[in-house]
């Protein structure tokens, strides 16, 4: 059996109506018994394309608002329903589709966000240690998440000025952080897919702030997940899956507030000893996060003889 998979929705946009894409469609789908979309809805047209093939629809953020489940007419709820399988990345949200779309329950799989520890292995044999006498915190993420900052703001400031500028916090992201508070000094960096690893090599802790909202407790944790395989604990917001991801005093902190963000990356930052200790092990826990664990599972749950066939009209 073979396997044609589209990846990022927004990415293949550009690509829709173009030769490339037009090039693909010709020479994989004639042979192609199972179609992956990741976070990827095509157009109402393009299911011509798709008669007689098993439709794979796996995404692991909240691409979708409630609306748009409940919505029959919705090209996400169109797709749900045509769909043979939906792999999600956590189980919170398995349960709200569950409720929002009850006739798709049987079909969804839950499979994590994945790591390739090899090559992470990799990374950390060439890793530059760090020079600066200097401690470091950081964050890492997309523009859509720096908001939550805001929710630490203070408390990074406090840590600040008690280091006698002796901290750097590095924000990795497609935009700069602007602090409200501007006596908080910042280094802004752009993210780069080449470098996505080399960066954690520069924070003695990362953060991870969430705001309580139910887009947040379906994030699957990536940046946690990759943050721990690199050895260095996070202090994360105790919500959705990250509670899942961080034991609690062992690989990094779970904190309910601004005060436990402030108190558990002071702890860190003045203890050498512990923040080593905790690297160790927040590279053997997220051992379970390879993908090399899931490989057969994602196969099967791709290829099951069991699948109905796709989309028929």
């Amino acid at each position: 059996m073979e396997i044609f998979r589209f990846r990022d929705f927004r990415f293949r946009m550009r690509w829709l109506h173009g030769v490339r894409f037009g090039i693909q469609i010709a020479i994989y789908f004639p042979w192609a018994d199972t179609i992956v979309f990741q976070k990827f809805i095509p157009p109402r047209w393009f299911y011509f394309f798709l008669k007689g093939k098993r439709i794979i629809f796996d995404f692991d953020d909240r691409i979708y608002r409630e609306e748009d489940c409940r919505e029959a007419n919705s090209p996400f709820h169109r797709f749900l329903t045509l769909s043979n399988t939906v792999i999600v990345s956590v189980p919170a949200m398995k349960n709200e589709l569950e409720e929002l779309v009850p006739e798709i329950k049987s079909k969804l799989v839950v499979i994590p966000t994945l790591i390739d520890l090899n090559r992470i292995e990799m990374e950390k044999r060439n890793r530059i240690e760090k020079t600066r006498p200097k401690k470091s915190i950081g964050w890492i993420g997309s523009s859509g998440g720096l908001p939550n900052l805001e929710l630490i703001e203070e408390s990074l400031f406090k840590l600040f000025r008690e280091l006698n500028d002796n901290l750097d916090i590095f924000v990795v992201s497609d935009r700069p952080y602007i602090p409200k508070n501007r006596q908080l000094k910042v280094q802004n960096i752009q993210w780069s897919l080449n470098n996505e690893y080399r960066y954690f090599t520069w924070m003695d802790v990362t953060v991870m702030p969430l705001a309580d909202n139910q887009r947040n407790r379906c994030k699957a944790g990536f940046k946690i997940i990759q943050s721990l395989a690199m050895g260095v604990p996070v202090v994360a917001s105790a919500i959705g899956f990250n509670n899942e991801i961080i034991q609690h005093g062992r690989n990094g902190f779970l904190a309910k507030s601004a005060d436990d963000f402030y108190t558990y990356i002071r702890r860190l930052l003045a203890d050498d000893r512990l923040r080593n200790s905790m690297a160790i092990e927040a590279c053997r826990s997220v051992k379970k996060f390879d993908y090399v664990h899931w490989t057969d599972i994602y196969k099967n749950t791709c290829l099951s003889n069991d699948l109905r066939k796709g989309i028929e009209t």
